[in-house]
């Protein structure tokens, strides 16, 4: 694990693949008592339509309460705007939405090969972040960028006005690529991706210690004034600086905090024999950690367990570590069918919004709620003691699956994902027409 600092990356983390061992898990806790729960009701919705694969990956929201979401897509995309084509095998996107859902921008860029944007954040001044990664070569503002051979990442920052004011790459003739991102309130940028082979990085390089490190697993980063939280997967064994943590039989879940100089603060595991997937991460005003994911058997140990229920194949949970890296409890949900988290944003004078989609029954205070057919989209917010304060579901008979979301200055709650079928609001609904098309939708 090596930590570098330089002007366009303040830093960068990867996390190689070792030895170690793991707690045992204990009974669960009791069952969860909570209040009545509100209701969250979709406000709006918007379909991006076209020809071909469109995919969103990401999505922030500016002071301004816009809208940034990023993907990529080959064929055609329609925004509202007109068809747009892709230039490439597959382009990069990047649409500007306003606080209605109507469109008002799309940044694409494309070349010889492959170009996706992975993640992109929001700074307080209206500018923004992008981290990708591409094959071959394009051109990103001003900037030609050319892979070393295979899979590069790349990094970009686009100013309040929407043009592209930093490009750069990192890789070598192996694989590299970005898989998440985190901004800290000091401009400090965290990146988290995979490597084979060697990465650039100015001043020093990082190599990777077999084909691929576990570094390919990072699912999500936060950043807040301690330092990093990076969550994700491994299999096998994990060696992080001291600590080494050993999955306990299929992947599991690693929680690795660092401090502001990359030095290790705490690590945990979390999941049991069967295969387990982290969803998300995001750290409070307090210092508390809640990690999203799902799982197939029981995760936690000691006093805070989750456990499948007899009738569901899959379920997903939401965990609280505090400040010292202690893991203080871990909530599941699911009652029959599959649950899998999928997304977990920051609810300020709460604590975190959390997005899932179900295919059965999901309970929790007073309400249950039942799929429509295949997936359907189930959000809640849920505070440090794992209590829900409001939730609501979304769908219909067709699937309908959440990427990522974002809480906006009014604690709005945006999303986006995938659909079929219709998705309804109060404005209106949105029918997919071509298979799973992306959207965009505002939850009250």
């Amino acid at each position: 694990m090596r930590i570098h600092v330089q002007a366009a990356i303040p830093l960068v983390l990867v996390v190689g693949l070792l030895g170690g061992c793991a707690p045992e898990l204990r009974d669960p806790p009791a069952a969860w008592k909570e209040g009545p729960i509100g209701d969250m009701h979709a406000e709006t919705a918007v379909r991006f339509g076209g020809a071909g694969t469109r995919v969103l990956s990401s999505i922030a929201v500016r002071p301004s309460g816009e809208s940034l979401l990023a993907g990529h897509f080959q064929g055609q995309v329609d925004i509202g705007l007109g068809a747009t084509p892709s230039t490439g095998s597959e382009d990069l996107m990047l649409v500007r939405l306003d606080p209605t859902g109507a469109p008002k921008s799309l940044i694409h860029a494309g070349g010889t090969g492959v170009a996706r944007v992975r993640a992109v954040a929001a700074r307080s001044d209206g500018s923004a972040v992008l981290a990708g990664d591409f094959t071959g070569g394009f051109d990103l503002g001003a900037t030609k960028l050319e892979s070393a051979g295979g899979w590069d990442v790349f990094l970009a920052t686009l100013g309040a006005d929407d043009e592209i004011s930093f490009a750069q790459r990192f890789g070598d003739p192996g694989e590299q690529t970005a898989t998440c991102m985190g901004l800290g309130e000091d401009g400090q940028i965290v990146v988290a991706g995979s490597l084979s082979g060697t990465i650039d990085l100015g001043e020093d390089e990082l190599e990777s210690l077999g084909e691929h490190d576990v570094f390919q697993q990072a699912k999500a980063v936060a950043v807040d004034s301690s330092g990093v939280v990076v969550v994700g997967e491994f299999e096998g064994e994990l060696q992080v600086g001291d600590e080494s943590l050993k999955s306990a039989g299929g992947r599991d879940v690693f929680v690795i905090a660092l401090g502001r100089a990359g030095e290790l603060r705490w690590v945990q595991r979390l999941g049991d024999a069967g295969d387990d997937e982290a969803a998300g991460v995001i750290v409070d005003s307090e210092g508390n950690t809640f990690v999203a994911g799902s799982f197939t058997g029981s995760v936690g140990r000691g006093g805070a367990v989750a456990v499948v229920e007899p009738e569901a194949e899959r379920a997903a949970f939401v965990a609280v570590i505090d400040a010292t890296g202690e893991l203080v409890r871990v909530r599941g949900f699911g009652q029959t069918g599959v649950t899998t988290a999928r997304a977990i944003a920051s609810k300020p004078g709460i604590g975190a919004l959390v997005a899932v989609d179900f295919t059965g029954h999901v309970e929790m205070g007073d309400r249950g709620y039942d799929s429509a057919g295949a997936e359907d989209l189930l959000v809640f917010d849920i505070d440090k003691a794992l209590r829900v304060h409001r939730a609501g579901s979304f769908g219909d008979p067709y699937p309908q699956r959440a990427i990522a979301a974002a809480v906006d200055g009014k604690g709005d709650t945006l999303l986006i994902g995938d659909f079929m079928g219709t998705l309804s609001t109060a404005a209106g609904s949105i029918q997919s027409l071509e298979g799973d098309e992306p959207f965009w939708m505002r939850i009250q």
